[in-house]
């Protein structure tokens, strides 16, 4: 409990608070069926960099000791936004110690900070996901409560987790598709531009994006594989994998699973599965990151999926991690295609009362994100 003689104060992090970040991430997973701290090692502001072109993290300390009990996140990227570039902002990463949650007044005090920064850098819109499971956190944010700005339902994010067991190449081929090069990432990003302006808050990647060393840490031009069609390209898939500087840690299984990996394992092995994480362990998964297809030519998507799964099995990836739009018909057509576990987020944007309009004027057009930035 907190000390007669401490407060909680509200700053933004500094560079020295980086050790306490990380943490704060290890010490509060968040529950559902699996239980996964979202954790930032060796450095926490490595990860910062590939949420936008700004972030904040704002935390509460306590004093004097300055001992960190609670962090929320706040960045800015360009978006498409009723099919129009826009900039916005993306809140993430709230975090609270537990003995601090609940009447202590942590998350008014923490918004009220927040809308401070909103008010010097205004956004008509922020988005945020949170785990459909996670009762708790969607009581405390998106229940109404007094001083939490409103948080707008905008569908469910459908986030699979494919296990790669052996499958012939042969099921991956499909003429016209190549792994790409440095001169090839104006042309992905014109095709991710043309087809993402027609999904609601689908990022904007630039050449220079793409190209930038911290913007997409860990992602290099050959690990993007790209679909091409009278010298166009018109489909593309990347593999990033973020294990050096992100990493998802099993910290419990639902439904006493936890107590079935072991055997689920010794089984698995004897069929070539990729073993299920152990309590404590990273899960081994890499990103199928800026897929981008025709939506009149679902095969072709399926096959850019068939192509970097293929890559990520050549490589040793035991899982890939694709987040798509419940209501995208690919999404679908993908968990289908392929055995999968799902975990549901939940979408939402937040808005200060500057923002109502631009929440009520948002067509109704499908979401897509980029879940390997949130």
């Amino acid at each position: 409990m907190q000390p007669s003689d401490e407060r909680v104060v509200y700053d933004y992090a500094k560079p020295e608070d980086e050790g306490a970040l990380r943490r704060l991430l290890r010490e509060i997973p968040l529950p559902g069926f699996l239980t996964v701290s979202y954790e930032r090692e060796p450095n926490f502001f490595l990860a910062t960099t590939i949420e936008g072109d700004a972030h904040d993290t704002l935390v509460a300390r306590l004093e004097p000791s300055q001992r960190l009990v609670g962090l929320a996140s706040r960045s800015v990227h360009r978006a498409f936004v009723n099919g129009k570039i826009a900039r916005l902002g993306y809140l993430s990463q709230v975090r609270i110690a537990r003995e601090y949650r609940g009447g202590k007044g942590l998350l008014r005090v923490g918004f009220a900070k927040l809308h401070e920064k909103h008010l010097s850098d205004p956004l008509s819109l922020y988005i945020t996901t949170i785990i459909a499971s996670n009762k708790i956190a969607r009581r405390a944010l998106a229940g109404r409560r007094s001083g939490v700005p409103p948080y707008t339902e905008q569908g469910v994010i459908s986030v699979l987790l494919i296990p790669l067991w052996p499958r012939k190449a042969s099921a991956a081929q499909r003429a016209g598709i190549r792994q790409a090069t440095r001169d090839d990432l104006p042309a992905i990003a014109t095709c991710l531009q043309k087809q993402y302006a027609a999904y609601q808050f689908a990022p904007v990647w630039t050449a220079e994006d793409l190209a930038h060393p911290e913007r997409v840490r860990g992602l290099r031009p050959e690990d993007f594989w790209v679909a091409v069609a009278a010298d166009q390209v018109v489909g593309c898939i990347a593999i990033w994998d973020q294990r050096s500087f992100k990493q998802n840690v099993i910290r419990g299984y639902g439904g006493g699973l936890g107590q079935l990996v072991p055997t689920v394992n010794w089984f698995g092995r004897k069929l070539g599965l990729p073993p299920l994480p152990r309590t404590g362990e990273v899960f081994p998964s890499a990103y199928l990151s800026h897929f981008s297809a025709n939506a009149d030519d679902p095969e072709l998507a399926l096959a850019l999926v068939a192509r970097g799964l293929e890559e990520m099995r050549k490589r040793g990836t035991a899982y890939a991690t694709l987040g798509l739009a419940e209501r995208n018909p690919l999404c679908q057509k993908i968990k289908k295609a392929y055995r999968h576990i799902e975990y549901r987020s939940v979408l939402f944007t937040v808005h200060w009362e500057d923002g109502q309009e631009a929440v009520n004027q948002l067509e109704d057009r499908i979401a897509h994100v980029e879940v390997a930035t949130l």
